[in-house]
Formats: structure tokens, sequence, C-alpha cells
């Protein structure tokens, strides 16, 4: 990353070859030279040199390069690959061993060779302005935010501008744990007796939440709950706690039911 190199395609060609260069989907114009050699007769070496420098991480830490010759009268086509391993000594990390929590404070450093009084940061590609709870460090080495939010999940990189073409970062993606919020129990709004009602628990939760309830005195552990009532009573109270076991945060929401009997006459 942000140095140059030089990669050379050569092919033998009569009359001639057009060369182009193919990475990461997109295609390239090298610098071409004809150079005559007699080599089994009049042929003609087509040498294009291609000069990169890379400022962009790749999508994966292997991407192939290609050289596409081509000859200008037959049109016939053949090509060469070399796998190029790209090699970032900059990154981006956690300052500490913490996963990143909705509601505490969480930093991110970057780290390499580079001088820090040029570094900015980046959230999916975008520049990532201070806010009242985003802060940098004085040479931006470190960013902080206090506290984090759901809405902080992203792909962070910091970016070295000075000296040359802006070189990006490996990118740290933060995937913020938080919850349970909005926790809700779904179902019938009341109860018959002998008749099977199903409720769902719900919750706003990453990772997933694990739900249990409590009815009669005793837990049922899921997120669904089949309840038949075969007794006379007026009302039945059921209770959910949703749980976020890497938060630490539990949650804990109650409905109470009317219950009714389409055969039972008090007269």
């Amino acid at each position: 990353m942000g140095q140059l190199s030089t990669f050379t395609c050569l092919v033998a060609c009569i009359p001639t070859c057009s060369i182009t260069w193919q990475y990461m989907g997109k295609s390239f114009q090298g610098d071409q030279v004809n150079i005559p050699i007699l080599y089994q007769g009049n042929t003609t070496y087509i040498e294009n040199k291609l000069h990169v420098t890379f400022s962009n991480y790749p999508t994966s830490k292997i991407e192939p390069l290609t050289c596409v010759a081509t000859n200008t009268e037959s049109l016939a086509t053949i090509t060469a690959t070399m796998n190029l391993t790209v090699i970032d000594p900059m990154s981006v990390h956690p300052t500490s061993q913490a996963l990143p929590v909705a509601g505490m404070s969480f930093s991110l450093q970057c780290d390499g060779p580079q001088n820090p009084a040029s570094i900015t940061w980046l959230k999916n590609n975008s520049p990532m302005p201070a806010n009242e709870r985003v802060h940098f460090s004085p040479e931006n080495i470190t960013m902080t935010f206090n506290p984090l939010l759901e809405e902080d999940d992203g792909l962070y990189q910091c970016v070295v501008g000075e000296g040359g073409p802006p070189i990006q970062s490996v990118g740290y993606n933060m995937q913020v744990n938080y919850g349970p919020n909005d926790v809700i129990i779904a179902g019938p709004e009341s109860l018959e007796i002998g008749v099977t009602a199903s409720f769902t628990c719900s919750a706003e939760c990453s990772p997933s939440c694990s739900f249990s309830w409590t009815l009669y005195g005793k837990t049922v552990t899921g997120s669904v709950i089949d309840i038949t009532v075969n007794r006379h009573v007026l009302k039945e109270s059921i209770s959910c706690q949703a749980e976020n076991t890497l938060t630490g945060k539990t949650v804990v929401v109650n409905d109470s039911l009317s219950v009714s009997d389409p055969h039972w006459c008090g007269c």
C-alpha cells in the first residue's frame, strides 16, 4: 500500500497486438513498446508496462491481475494472470479487549508507520466528523464514541493523505451490541377456557436475546408459549423476560389477559 509497483506483460504477435490489464473488475491501459526481435521469423514482441500505486485495500487479500493480449488482425486473445497480495501496514482496531456495547464508551485506534498528523477517518467510505459524542485525539490517532449507539454500526478506516495519494487502512467492521429494546408480547387479547392460545415474545437485540416466560409460578424457556386455561378465573397474568448475555441487560414485560368461559352460566 502506498508504494509504486511496476508490472510488465510481454507477448509475441504478428503483425501486432493490443494489450489491456484487468484488476478488481476494471480495465487499464499501460505503456506499450514494440520490440522487433528475430525469433523463428520476423516476430514482433510487444512490451506493456503497468505502473500501480495501491491506495485502496482490495475486496479480498488476494486479487488476480490479468494481462490480455489481442491480435489486431485475427482478434485472437491470450491472457496471463498473476495473483497479487496487497499488504497494508495500516489498520484500525479497538483500544481494548472490550466489545462494542451501546450506551458504553468505545475507542478505535489507527496503527501504522505513517505520520499521525495527516490521519483522517472514514465510516463506510464517507468522512467521519467529530460531534458531541464522537471525539478525536489531538493527532487523530484515536476516535472515541461516548456513548456508543446502535447507528454506529459500520466499516471504519483511517486515511493518510500526506506526501502522496491518500492511503486507506485495513477496515474494522464494527457491530454494536445492544438490547434488549422494545420487548413486546404478541397474542390474543383474551383467553377462553379450554382453548389453547399462543403468545410470542420479541425484542430488538444484537446478538439475539434469549426468552423465558413465567406462568403459574413456573418458568418456560423460548420465545413462544402455548397457554390453555382450565380454571375459572377472571384474569390470567403472563410475564416474558428478554435477556442479552453479552450486554448484561434483562427486560421483563407483563400482560394481564381476561378469561372467558362460553359454557359457564352464572344464573
